[in-house]
């Protein structure tokens, strides 16, 4: 029981951000009747860790000694962009079921109409 405590504390050193305050946002946003997994919060401190890192290799990219505040602006603009997806995702989805139920119109009409004519070999085969 002490060698399993001991390698829980061991992950939570290798940690970037205090887990504490990873799982107070966590629960600040989820449901309140959710319960969180101990790998889950420390995966979202590894995935936050991974997009500081990815934050920081495109600020490195710049030839200035200071980093201001518009940089960092252009380095998480991919990250904010996402919430824009989502939004033009819904969008075309609309716009093809739009397209889908035209194309269902379209094609119950050429099945009315061109039924005529089936229905007249038939009568023609019956006389």
């Amino acid at each position: 029981m002490e060698k399993e405590e001991e390698d829980n504390e061991a992950d939570d050193v290798n940690l970037a951000f205090a887990n504490a305050e990873v799982v107070r946002l966590m629960k600040n946003n989820l449901p309140k009747d959710r319960m969180i997994k101990k790998r889950v919060k420390i995966a979202m401190n590894k995935f936050l860790e991974d997009i500081c890192v990815d934050i920081c290799k495109k600020l490195s990219k710049e030839p200035y000694v200071y980093i201001e505040f518009d940089m960092f602006k252009k380095a998480v603009q991919p990250f904010k962009d996402l919430k824009s997806l989502e939004v033009e995702k819904e969008r075309l989805l609309a716009n093809l079921n739009k397209i889908k139920a035209e194309c269902d119109v379209m094609i119950d009409d050429v099945e009315r109409k061109f039924s005529l004519f089936e229905d007249d070999k038939e009568d023609k085969e019956f006389y």
